[in-house]
Formats: C-alpha cells, sequence, structure tokens
C-alpha cells in the first residue's frame, strides 16, 4: 500500500502544470523521453542526462506508456512533498543534527525528561518504539527507518478508518 499523498494547495496545482506544461513541448498532455531530454538540456544540466532521464521514466511512469502524463507529474510531486515534510519532522527530532535519532533525542522529543529517572511505563514505551523503529539495532533510528515507520503507521491508521 503506498504512503498516501499529500493534499495540493491551488497555487502548487497551478504552479505544477506550470511547469509540466514547460517540459510538454508539444502541448499533448504527455512528457515523452525526448522532450525532458530537450528540457533538461535547455537548462544547463552537465549530469549524463539520457541516464538521468531513464532514471526519472522508471519513477514516474507508473503505468509504463514511455510517456508521463499530468497525473503521473502530480503523484511524483506529491511524493516529492511528502519525503520533503518527512525530512523536516526527522530534523525536529534530529536535534544535533547527527543524521540520526538516538534514545535521548526521542525522549526530550516525548517530552520526558532528560535525567534517567523514566518511570517504568514510559521506559517500556520508549523501548518499544526503538524495538520497531530501530530496525538495524544499532541504538537509533537513521531517516530510512524513521520514514519506514512512518509508512507503517500510515498503514495502521488506514486499516483503522
Amino acid at each position: 500500500m503506498a504512503p498516501s499523498i499529500v493534499k495540493l494547495t491551488p497555487e502548487q496545482l497551478s504552479l505544477f502544470r506550470r511547469d509540466f506544461d514547460l517540459m510538454d513541448l508539444d502541448k499533448d498532455g504527455k512528457i515523452t523521453p525526448l522532450e525532458l531530454k530537450t528540457f533538461m538540456e535547455a537548462l544547463g544540466e552537465t549530469k549524463d542526462i539520457p541516464t538521468e532521464v531513464d532514471r526519472i521514466f522508471k519513477r514516474m511512469d507508473i503505468n509504463e506508456d514511455s510517456v508521463i502524463d499530468f497525473d503521473e507529474f502530480l503523484i511524483a510531486c506529491q511524493r516529492k512533498l511528502r519525503k520533503d515534510a518527512l525530512r523536516a519532522r526527522f530534523a525536529v527530532i534530529d536535534t544535533d543534527a547527527s543524521g540520526y535519532i538516538s534514545f535521548e533525542e526521542a525522549k526530550a522529543f516525548f517530552g520526558f525528561k532528560q535525567d534517567n529517572d523514566l518511570s517504568e511505563e514510559d521506559q517500556e514505551f520508549l523501548n518499544a518504539v526503538f524495538e520497531v523503529a530501530d530496525v538495524n539495532h544499532d541504538g537509533q533510528i537513521s531517516f530510512s527507518e524513521f520514514s519506514r515507520l512512518d509508512e507503517q503507521l500510515e498503514q495502521l491508521l488506514e486499516i483503522e478508518a
């Protein structure tokens, strides 16, 4: 099950439509690999453009018809917005900007005092969070693990709804 899609404001939708239309050079409602390549070259892209176009199409061409329509483009934009929002949430908890959430950072995020006097219930709660989230059991939660946990929680909420 895919993570939920971010709701777009009318302004965002308008901007995404503008961006799509800039890439849709023949105005047929679809972006072809050639149109994307031409657009990237016009922007002065210096990466290996054919490889980058292939990578983008693998990620965005959901129905694998060798073109990106506006719906596929919107889904990709929404996924990007969702990932950016998740990174921002992660950064709030990762107060030392190490790229990992430590037990102490999780404790502070959940509002527990920084001393070692956690109640047994609070300790069990934090241990359970780390048991589920810390997949590689290194004592910290990476962004990848945080993202996985977010998806699991979302799926649980969808089941309960």
